[in-house]
């Protein structure tokens, strides 16, 4: 009796001590699960690269190419639509844009007749987007660590890859597993190819309308639009907007409304309808669950969310509808 009860007590301090352990693991990466699970995605969005690289370069290098690939693709645009916007602000100032259009404003009834004072109005304007900037300069040493974390990440994922997929096999629940594998394989090449096939209509729809308008960088502006269309709460409109409030500040009101228009075209039509549809059809899942996917994975997980979102609900659906088929048999 004696015995039994100290086994029990063993048991019962071994299950505390897992728990223990498995809480205090989860506490270590949490900041880092979303930057973990965005990594992972990139990896195999870039796996097609790595293996045919890998077909005649050894597997650390093959990753390593993919992460300068990686890096091109995303820092490049950055770094050109940050100088776009440094030149552009350069002239606003030199021009006395900025003058002018204070002057346009202070001339309007409604100010008047609400007695508002834009000098004080453009001084809280200012003051705002000092601390703006002023809170992004505090997050820039976490965001390079994360940043660092998911270089590091993509890597290990690119040459682990198998040895990733077979653990992660073991651990389904049934029997039916490589079926559910190959499913959950298919959609997530959907989902990811689905978003390409969305950024080549982004591009396409944004050099003609851009060209139309007679803008000069048609095309570097529609690269762009294809490149931020991959990320959420950014996406198209990092460029657009900039570009139309351009125009309209210069009194090209013409050009600046085409592009607002050309704009909502891009961020309502294509990325929010007509993307549900593309990406439910190409990775086979009802447009419904993929709008919530895309809307709720934002909400919960910030930049990748548009990704995820969808990718989880699938996997659950999947793992699901595998646990109850293994049952029925």
């Amino acid at each position: 009796m004696i015995k039994e009860a100290e086994k029990d007590f063993g048991k019962y301090v071994l299950l505390a001590i897992v728990v223990g352990l498995v809480f205090l693991a989860y506490k270590i990466i949490s900041p880092y699960i979303i930057v973990l699970i965005s990594a992972f995605i990139l990896a195999y969005m870039a796996r097609p690269v790595y293996l045919f690289l890998n077909r005649k370069l050894s597997a650390g290098f093959s990753a390593f190419i993919c992460l300068l690939l990686i890096l091109a693709i995303f820092i490049i645009p950055v770094g050109l639509v940050l100088t776009q916007v440094g030149f552009q602000t350069y002239d606003f100032v030199q021009e006395g844009t900025f003058y002018r259009v204070s002057e346009s404003i202070s001339s309007l009834p409604i100010v008047d007749k609400f007695n508002l004072d834009i000098s004080a109005l453009g001084l809280k304007f200012f003051s705002f987007l000092l601390s703006l900037i002023t809170d992004f300069a505090t997050q820039i040493p976490a965001m390079v660590l994360s940043f660092l974390v998911f270089l590091f990440a993509v890597y290990y994922t690119l040459i682990s890859w198998e040895t990733i997929s077979r653990k992660l096999q073991n651990f389904l629940p049934f029997d039916n597993k490589n079926k559910v594998v190959a499913e959950i394989d298919h959609s997530t090449k959907g989902i990811v190819f689905g978003y390409l096939l969305i950024a080549i209509i982004d591009f396409v729809v944004a050099a003609t309308g851009f060209y139309l308008l007679g803008i000069h960088l048609y095309l570097l502006l529609a690269f762009l639009i294809a490149i931020f269309a991959f990320v959420p709460g950014v996406g198209p409109g990092f460029v657009w907007v900039p570009t139309a409030a351009y125009y309209i500040i210069n009194g090209n009101y013409f050009v600046g409304g085409g592009v607002v228009v050309l704009g909502v075209i891009l961020g309502f039509f294509i990325e929010t309808l007509l993307m549900t549809r593309i990406l439910g059809k190409t990775a086979k899942i009802h447009p419904l669950i993929m709008l919530l996917g895309i809307l709720g994975g934002i909400s919960i997980f910030g930049l990748f969310g548009f990704i995820i979102g969808p990718l989880i609900l699938i996997y659950a659906i999947k793992v699901v509808t595998g646990i109850v088929e293994g049952m029925g048999n």
